[in-house]
């Protein structure tokens, strides 16, 4: 059978599924109805785009309800082969039809970036199935229920199915729903909808595990696996609080902050991330895309939903990403430690001042480890600049007046006696900015080495860091 008749096979099958589907649920009464699963609803406008490997045989199935597209809308991609497969996915994720925003109030998250994400797992999964007899996999299916679609990972061919016997399934489900349904004790008052607060999370990178060091097994040592997951209900969590806000941490690195403020949340975690790499244990700084979503019970603190995406490495250590083969090694780090150093960050992150300082210092840190020396010059500059103008200020008594601050070189000359030997250091890295920003300079990783390297220093002395 060629591939053009397969394709208009699997669409007549869900032309003919859709209508008899509908027909059948016409026929529920109201209370069966309410008892139809979410993973099956076809109501009007319904649009169903089916994504086609060749080998494995799978489908990534997408149900929509665009209201400005037609109902019944059925569009099959494929079945490509697995050499051309990614090349005419972009194509079509790139199509007007996906560049459509998620939610209106957040009009920079497209359709097409949810479905690339979930496309991508496709793929990695797929991958994986080389070595693997995925033919026992035949008819199985793993569905995510979105705001408005739900996407569908079908193992086989969904065309190979009888449409009816589907259907059939579907309603004796309902009913047994229903039945189950009656014979559960009814409160007098109806439940109420439960309302969570919204957070934010991330992962230590390069990754960590609290506790015992579990040792890998064979299988993952063969399978490139350097990250070791946990359950849900073996995470040995501890809380620590900053300020006001409450801070959830799992002892496979996870970090939970508890406030749906964005800035804070960075605050938080990269005033944490900088305490670790002064006690010598390697992190990075976190980026806004790199914050996962998350939805926790105020009153119990417990988290009900994590979300995720694929925009960086230290995003694939989430539980629900499959591909957890790191280039990284996970480190061990005892529990008692771990918790004094978080005790410390959240000392230091009321101080705000020099928890700023840090901030700034890691992200100095993050660009030199990136080969990003003048980023890195600039950031050590800034935590410069800072302290000259704190100390020209006190010693001109003029601490918690409005004055307009001199020039930096004249701020210098005036901390000439304090400075010492550091005067001419900062008399040359001075003029090393200004020729960056006003000229052609190139920093080189020297130059940028010294400033941070002195930046550093300026944040520890007098503080309570070692």
């Amino acid at each position: 059978m060629s591939s053009i008749s397969e394709t208009k096979q699997l669409e007549e099958w869900y032309v003919n599924f859709l209508k008899l589907f509908r027909e059948e649920f016409s026929k529920l009464s109201d209370e069966e109805k309410k008892h139809i699963s979410n993973f099956h609803d076809y109501h009007f406008p319904c649009q169903i785009e089916v994504f086609w490997l060749k080998q494995p045989e799978w489908q990534l199935i997408i149900e929509t309800h665009f209201e400005d597209r037609p109902d019944c809308e059925i569009t099959v991609n494929g079945p490509y082969d697995t050499s051309v497969f990614q090349d005419e996915v972009k194509i079509i994720l790139n199509h007007t039809r996906w560049h459509v925003p998620i939610d209106n109030s957040e009009p920079t998250k497209y359709y097409s970036d949810r479905l690339a994400e979930r496309l991508h797992g496709f793929v990695e999964m797929a991958k994986n199935a080389l070595f693997m007899d995925w033919k026992k996999l035949n008819g199985m299916t793993t569905s995510l229920v979105g705001k408005n679609d739900i996407i569908t990972h079908f193992h086989g061919n969904m065309g190979d199915f009888d449409y009816r016997a589907l259907i059939q399934h579907i309603i004796n489900e309902t009913n047994q729903q229903l039945e189950d349904s009656k014979t559960q004790p009814t409160s007098e008052a109806p439940s109420q909808k439960v309302e969570y607060s919204k957070g934010f999370a991330t992962y230590f990178f390069p990754p960590i595990i609290i506790g015992k060091n579990p040792r890998r097994t064979v299988d993952e040592i063969f399978h490139g696996v350097h990250s070791t997951s946990f359950s849900l209900y073996d995470k040995e969590p501890f809380d620590v609080m900053f300020d006001d806000i409450f801070v959830l941490v799992e002892k496979d690195g996870f970090i939970g902050v508890y406030t749906d403020n964005t800035e804070k949340s960075l605050e938080i975690l990269n005033t944490i991330m900088m305490v670790f790499v002064l006690d010598g244990l390697e992190t990075r700084i976190v980026r806004e895309h790199e914050l996962s979503e998350i939805e926790f019970d105020s009153k119990t603190h417990n988290i009900v939903s994590r979300s995720f995406s694929y925009d960086s490495p230290r995003n694939k250590l989430f539980d629900e990403i499959p591909d957890k083969t790191l280039e990284y090694e996970t480190r061990h780090v005892d529990k008692e430690h771990i918790k004094k150093i978080f005790e410390k960050s959240s000392e230091i992150f009321a101080d705000k001042n020099l928890a700023e300082d840090l901030r700034f210092l890691l992200e100095a840190l993050t660009h030199m480890k990136d080969s990003e020396f003048s980023q890195a010059f600039i950031m050590g500059w800034k935590i410069i600049e800072k302290h000259l103008s704190t100390n020209w200020h006190k010693k001109q008594n003029t601490i918690n007046k409005k004055i307009k601050f001199p020039a930096v070189d004249v701020m210098i000359n005036d901390l000439k006696d304090e400075l010492q030997e550091k005067f001419s250091d900062f008399t040359e890295l001075r003029k090393i900015r200004n020729s960056y920003m006003h000229g052609k300079k190139i920093i080189t990783q020297e130059e940028a080495q010294k400033c941070v390297d002195i930046s550093k220093e300026l944040v520890l002395k007098n503080s309570k860091i070692g």
